[in-house]
């Protein structure tokens, strides 16, 4: 399931659902990027945008591309921090002061169980492979082949 919640994590870094995130300041604070930092007054307006942010190259190992494993292991857990599609870091809280989605992690969870289900139910074909109809796959007895199953030797009757 681990691989499953990482196809997850990985589609909502390159494609996050709300691009644009807004919020005021609530007080005075200093806000630190890599190599900056600015000073943020109260009630000043502050935009984020997700799609520029997930494609950080400090953060991300080759952040255009989709890697499928990016979220696995113990360095996938500490990519969490900076995965940012709720309002809020994956790894953060819902609460009266930490306005995140607070259906997250049914999120996350609903798109790795459909993510799941599809997996167990397509059938994956090697580029220049002739296809086989699912019919005859169905029919075959995959289990007691001793010759390779082509379109000439299915029969659909």
């Amino acid at each position: 399931m681990e691989l499953v919640q990482s196809f997850v994590y990985e589609t909502l870094r390159l494609s996050p659902p709300v691009p644009n995130q807004y919020a005021r300041a609530r007080k005075d604070f200093k806000l630190s990027s890599h190599d900056s930092v600015y000073e943020i007054k109260k009630g000043e307006l502050l935009c984020g945008y997700q799609p520029l942010v997930m494609r950080d190259p400090k953060v991300f190992d080759e952040p255009e591309k989709f890697m499928l494993e990016r979220f696995t292991k113990e360095k996938g857990k500490e990519l969490l921090n900076y995965l940012f599609w709720s309002n809020g870091p994956q790894t953060g809280r819902p609460s009266e002061s930490n306005k995140q989605c607070a259906a997250k992690e049914i999120v996350t969870l609903t798109a790795s169980m459909i993510v799941a289900y599809i997996f167990q139910r397509v059938m994956f074909a090697k580029a220049g492979m002739p296809q086989i109809p699912l019919a005859c796959i169905r029919k075959m007895k995959l289990w007691d082949s001793e010759k390779e199953i082509t379109h000439e030797n299915c029969e659909l009757s």
